[in-house]
């Protein structure tokens, strides 16, 4: 929202550019971050002339005891090797205000990609402590994402636990063609809360609540998935106390 930079610029011994940051802020979501808070040398980016050798040596942004890390390098097309850690993270403070959702707790992890001899690597392993969704606590988070060699497939495995209980398992893949970009999921839910998307409902479905339980498989395009599987839905303080919908 409000950027307040501060660089320099200046050619090293192999003739390379240098841009450097100096002590610097950033206002996002009404937090200020700090970029090379401890106003070091090392937060800087060196780059041949044509950028064809590019290489970050690291860059820290931080708030409190909060920080992300970027590292890494390129050279030519051929060779890609980039880290992002998060260390401490409140999500709310990272995500862009989205109407009717709004999502907390505190994010540890990495996201890295590697490219080498044309063929692509990527992957991620994240936790969210204490996912939180519309002031819902809904458990800790486990999210690892590995893609293949040229980026058009990632394998999905995450899980959010509860109270030391699995409440949601989500195991497949995700296929992104640009043609025909297409998810197949096998997802399985164990009393999981669905108070936290009753502000969703808007209008046409109010005070959404109670434990929903069962397996589905959400396949086809991405944009529009097929869902089919059965849930069972109790404590939807209903004039029954126990729902069954096979869809």
């Amino acid at each position: 929202d409000i950027y307040n930079l501060n660089l320099y610029h200046t050619i090293n011994e192999n003739n390379n550019s240098v841009v450097g940051l100096q002590k610097s802020d950033i206002k996002f979501k009404k937090s200020v971050w700090h970029l090379n808070e401890q106003n070091n040398r090392s937060n800087r980016v060196i780059f041949s002339k044509g950028f064809r050798d590019f290489r970050v040596d690291s860059l820290v942004l931080s708030h409190e005891n909060e920080e992300i890390r970027l590292a890494g390098q390129m050279r030519d097309s051929t060779y890609k090797n980039f880290q992002m850690e998060f260390d401490n993270v409140d999500l709310y403070k990272i995500t862009p205000e989205i109407k009717k959702l709004s999502m907390g707790g505190i994010v540890d992890g990495s996201l890295s990609l590697l490219q080498e001899n044309g063929a692509y690597y990527p992957n991620s392993s994240l936790t969210v402590k204490d996912l939180v969704i519309n002031d819902e606590l809904l458990g800790n988070l486990n999210l690892d994402v590995m893609g293949n060699r040229d980026l058009s497939f990632y394998n999905v495995n995450a899980t959010l636990r509860n109270k030391g209980l699995e409440s949601l398992s989500a195991i497949g893949e995700i296929d992104v063609d640009e043609e025909t970009p297409r998810i197949n999921l096998d997802v399985e839910l164990r009393n999981f809360n669905m108070a936290a998307f009753s502000p969703i409902g808007g209008e046409v479905i109010t005070n959404i609540r109670g434990l929903i339980s069962g397996n589905a498989n959400v396949t086809g395009d991405y944009r529009n998935p097929d869902i089919s599987g059965r849930l069972y839905l109790k404590n939807a303080g209903l004039s029954i106390p126990y729902l069954q919908v096979d869809y």
